[in-house]
């Protein structure tokens, strides 16, 4: 019954277009588009759900990201609901816990609208709780402690959990956000775009304190309001610790991302590359470029602590195709006895480096996903000369290889039926 899957997806999103499109060439237009875009979208879905071990659902569109993402919620929500039924009428709350921010406004929106959540009449057991105190001044309603409000009135008898007393009681606060079934957490970047909370935050702080504080230098961006580097490790003791509890008081708290895996609730991790408040920006002014999320989101995945994890195309095309922290582009033809390949890449963090890494790639396995360039030329085998070495995917080659610190012992293949150890990166 597997092959019927997309056949179904497709009559439904069919009714959608004819319930939301006037004009007969849009809805041919988007018939063709859908048609045409789905079996990539799968490939892209298998190769995402290999890399990173988690459940993705890939939109075209800023609206297919909103609707899907209370798709996936809603669903989330129903099937926890439906596992502790047989506790009754007294049994245990399903906690599902909100960090903030625009997209879970858009998404309230659409739960509100949609006549699935009414299909459920009652929702007893359904308690919402707000993850920290955060509230920028003039954007309240896309704060934990309203959009909890708003979740629970699209939910009929629902409950919520939020805290605006100061000083409140943090052990009660605690006991809610350390018992959540399901958390909608949120990603923020410092690469590109508009200023997120933190930065926001920090910049009222130094204005009212003539103080000039920073966010560290080595973060890559935030995991539900805690800021993280390139290796998921936290840097939220790097900011003041009674500003940062008194203002923000983020949940999780964590050392490092690999902390929270193992723990019993389901991740949703929704990523928007635009800001719903700002222009958005065209596909054909993105194409060739980064959308500036891509180092966070994959830190974030690598992790493991993802349960599902919804994306736009664009941003899930540069994390399929990531080698290491570059996009590669191009790439140099495979030459016999030249295993290092020049290419162009960009780099998650700098941008456009241009040409300039080489990639190890002996099973020419980038050859499915970036196009050859003839003007590249493949490297000799001197691995003093080269200046940096990415390598295209974990085999056995790379037992030795830590990820994390980007170092160590690789067993590069010179040959047919020879290896020969060499160490990358630093000692």
């Amino acid at each position: 019954m597997e092959f019927l899957k997309p056949i179904v997806e497709l009559f439904f999103t069919l009714l959608e277009v004819i319930k939301r499109r006037r004009e007969v060439g849009d809805f041919i237009s988007h018939v063709k588009t859908a048609w045409r875009l789905k079996p990539l979208r799968r490939n892209l879905q298998r190769r995402l759900r290999r890399k990173y071990g988690a459940e993705f659902f890939i939109v075209n569109t800023q609206a297919d990201l909103y609707r899907r993402i209370a798709r996936v919620l809603l669903a989330t929500i129903r099937a926890s609901l439906a596992h502790d039924a047989e506790s009754g009428p007294q049994g245990r709350p399903v906690r599902v816990g909100i960090v903030c921010g625009p997209m879970v406004y858009k998404t309230a929106h659409e739960l509100m609208r949609s006549p699935l959540v009414r299909q459920s009449k009652k929702y007893l057991h359904l308690v919402f709780v707000a993850m920290n105190r955060a509230a920028e001044s003039k954007e309240f309603k896309f704060s934990a402690n309203y959009l909890v409000e708003l979740l629970a009135s699209a939910f009929p008898e629902s409950k919520s959990v939020a805290y605006t007393a100061n000083p409140y009681d943090v052990e009660a606060v605690n006991s809610h956000r350390q018992s959540v079934d399901i958390l909608l957490c949120s990603i923020g970047s410092y690469n590109s775009g508009p200023p997120g909370y933190l930065q926001i935050w920090l910049d009222q702080l130094n204005k009212s304190s003539r103080r000039s504080l920073r966010l560290p230098g080595q973060s890559i961006g935030d995991f539900c309001l805690v800021p993280i580097d390139a290796s998921g490790r936290s840097l939220l003791d790097a900011l003041p610790a009674q500003d940062v509890f008194n203002c923000i008081d983020p949940y999780p708290r964590f050392a490092a991302l690999s902390d929270l895996k193992g723990k019993q609730y389901s991740v949703i991790l929704p990523i928007n590359i635009e800001r719903p408040s700002e222009p958005a920006v065209s596909r054909s002014a993105q194409h060739g470029k980064l959308t500036g999320k891509e180092a966070v989101a994959q830190t974030v995945l690598q992790s493991g602590i993802v349960s599902t994890c919804v994306l736009e195309r664009h941003l899930a095309t540069s994390l399929a195709n990531a080698v290491g922290d570059y996009v590669v582009e191009t790439v140099s033809k495979h030459q016999s006895g030249k295993p290092m390949r020049l290419c162009k890449a960009l780099h998650f963090s700098k941008g456009n480096e241009g040409q300039g890494p080489y990639v190890y790639d002996p099973q020419r396995r980038l050859d499915a996903v970036c196009p050859t360039d003839s003007s590249l030329a493949s490297a000799t085998w001197s691995l003093t000369t080269i200046p940096e070495i990415i390598i295209s995917e974990s085999q056995q080659e790379l037992v030795r290889y830590d990820f994390d610190r980007g170092s160590g012992w690789v067993s590069f293949c010179v040959d047919a039926g020879r290896e020969v150890d060499f160490h990358v990166g630093t000692m």
